[in-house]
């Protein structure tokens, strides 16, 4: 069961107990047979999970019924997502195994990589501004994923009103901060990631306005 975060702030002890519940979430998901989930075959291998399970059959009966709830029922998924991004900004200590967790779940599964992406976006736009750091970490990392669904990722992030930059446009003048951490952040993608940068300069035309 993963602790609740509505409590409060944990101790130093509790807080290392909290991480290590996380961190052994992500082992469990690593040896989880996740291929009965996935939406679309994939060419490349995930590499976030353990290479033992290519000598395992992969069947969902071999998925706990709990993780299978996650991979298949929209308001479970959508409560444990919520929950992981929560934590991702709250706790920065656990970022990194929630930022793994979210993209086991979101490999090659097109139902859960736009369901993500949706409430990534949306936590953007509500968190305080020095919290965002985790979240961009995050979102570099999903959307870095070299599955079918990176240019999905991809375009959800960067296109139309509900992306970064319609956040941008919508908080330049009543929040700069938290637009100037967008710029930030579309910048750093595009130096990392030849995917997103070419998608961009080839598809978002408003890209320019938000760097001046």
């Amino acid at each position: 069961a993963v602790v609740s975060t509505q409590s409060g702030h944990y101790g130093r002890g509790q807080l290392s107990n909290f991480t290590a519940g996380y961190q052994t979430l992500h082992r469990i998901l690593s040896y989880t047979p996740l291929t009965p989930f996935q939406t679309v075959d994939s060419v490349t291998p995930n590499s976030l999970l353990s290479t033992d399970l290519e000598l395992e059959p992969s069947t969902s009966s071999n998925v706990s019924e709990g993780i299978r709830n996650i991979m298949t029922d929209t308001p479970t998924s959508t409560t444990f997502i919520q929950h992981l991004l929560h934590v991702c900004h709250t706790y920065p200590s656990v970022a990194t195994a929630t930022s793994n967790i979210l993209s086991m779940i979101c490999w090659s599964n097109q139902d859960l990589t736009t369901l993500t992406i949706k409430h990534v976006v949306e936590t953007l736009t509500h968190v305080q501004a020095h919290e965002l750091k985790p979240v961009f970490q995050l979102l570099l990392h999903l959307l870095s994923l070299e599955d079918a669904y990176q240019i999905l990722r991809v375009e959800r992030v960067t296109d139309g009103s509900t992306g970064i930059l319609g956040l941008v446009k919508s908080c330049s003048g009543n929040d700069p901060k938290r637009a100037y951490q967008c710029v930030k952040f579309l910048t750093q993608l595009l130096r990392s990631n030849p995917v997103a940068k070419e998608h961009v300069l080839r598809h978002v035309t408003d890209w320019h306005w938000s760097v001046r």
